[in-house]
């Protein structure tokens, strides 16, 4: 896995940082302020985890709590996700478990086979070892997500052979 860490000015995705959290609308208060303030006080992290090129800088993302958040914690991971507009987040699954809650922007979003669109309020769930992505449209998606479960196990792009995972969890 290939992380750094950067500063919301610096970040080719954090471009997209102040117009995903002022469109965060005013009927998730006090999310929105709440957001708002943790956004600008954690470390951002851009992930590459060995997506082709075209995706590089295509995603961000801040822990608040875990190894490396402002809250120290082994067993949960809470944080911030920022995805830049126009951006394919491929079919993926990892062992830890998943939630999302849709801040600000809209997206396509895939589960195994299921496709579905989300925005603002919208809460997806991702079981472990269940294939998923995101593809946004011209605007930006801001989420908070949290990982449960196996949170340093295994991630993998569905085109990656991974033999392993049961199919009954």
């Amino acid at each position: 896995e290939n992380l750094n860490s950067i500063t919301a000015s610096r970040s080719p995705t954090c471009k997209s940082l102040e117009n995903a959290l002022n469109r965060i609308p005013n009927t998730l208060d006090p999310m929105d302020k709440l957001t708002k303030i943790i956004a600008h006080n954690v470390i951002w992290n851009e992930a590459e985890r060995g997506v082709p090129e075209f995706f590089k800088g295509g995603y961000a993302f801040a822990e608040i709590i875990g190894e490396m958040g402002l809250i120290f914690s082994e067993k949960i991971r809470l944080g911030l996700f920022l995805q830049k507009p126009n951006v394919n987040y491929p079919l993926h699954a990892h062992d830890a478990e998943e939630l999302y809650f849709v801040l600000s922007g809209s997206s396509d979003w895939q589960i195994n086979q299921e496709k579905f669109s989300v925005g603002p309020g919208s809460i997806i769930h991702h079981q472990t070892c269940e294939n998923h992505a995101m593809i946004t449209s011209s605007s930006p998606l801001f989420a908070m997500w949290v990982w449960t479960g196996k949170i340093n196990g295994r991630y993998w792009f569905v085109d990656q052979i991974v033999t392993d995972c049961p199919n009954d969890i």
